[in-house]
């Protein structure tokens, strides 16, 4: 399971309203910095055209999506061939105060929709999604179906986007394909 880029995104719907889209991560930049440090976040964030905040808030720009993983811990996703300024990136002054790998293949994503999403989020993870507790744009970085993932809303009708280590690709699709119906 994963996603190659000469096929369309696998698909799954249920019987009883659990969709599931593979989400294509094209390119994905993973930061790390001190986010106490003014200046360096004004960098990255210049750089990234995303606002960096010290909260659990995805932060979106035209070209791209900030996920929050930590303190100071950052995965700036596109769905395209943007390059995050890379070029750019790589002879920065200031560099010492922070770090920028590519993660473009190290990251795999679901989208989970439909009347049963948070019935799956429920058993999948210990968060509490109901409304303003978890509004539309949050992050966490939480245990979901016993892995690591980061839970980001993207809307308010129980539509989220799963992020999980692309190892663990496989595992996931077939947790949520095998998700009991009732």
């Amino acid at each position: 399971m994963g996603h190659r880029a000469d096929t369309p995104p696998s698909t799954y719907e249920s019987v009883d309203g659990l969709i599931v889209i593979e989400r294509p991560i094209e390119r994905a930049l993973h930061f790390r910095f001190t986010e106490d440090d003014a200046r360096t976040v004004d960098r990255i964030a210049q750089l990234t055209g995303l606002s960096i905040r010290a909260e659990n808030r995805a932060a979106r720009s035209q070209r791209q999506l900030g996920l929050r993983l930590g303190p100071g811990d950052w995965l700036v996703v596109s769905g395209g061939n943007d390059d995050h300024g890379l070029e750019e990136l790589s002879g920065d002054e200031g560099r010492e105060a922070w770090s920028a790998v590519d993660a473009s293949d190290a990251w795999f994503a679901v989208r989970l929709q439909g009347r049963r999403s948070g019935d799956v989020i429920a058993e999948a993870c210990g968060l509490d999604i109901r409304g303003p507790r978890f509004p539309v744009g949050a992050t966490a970085v939480t245990r979901f179906a016993r892995i690591r993932g980061l839970l980001h809303r993207v809307a308010d009708d129980d539509t989220f986007d799963v992020y999980v280590e692309r190892s663990y690709a496989g595992y996931l699709w077939a947790w949520l394909i095998d998700f009991p119906t009732s």
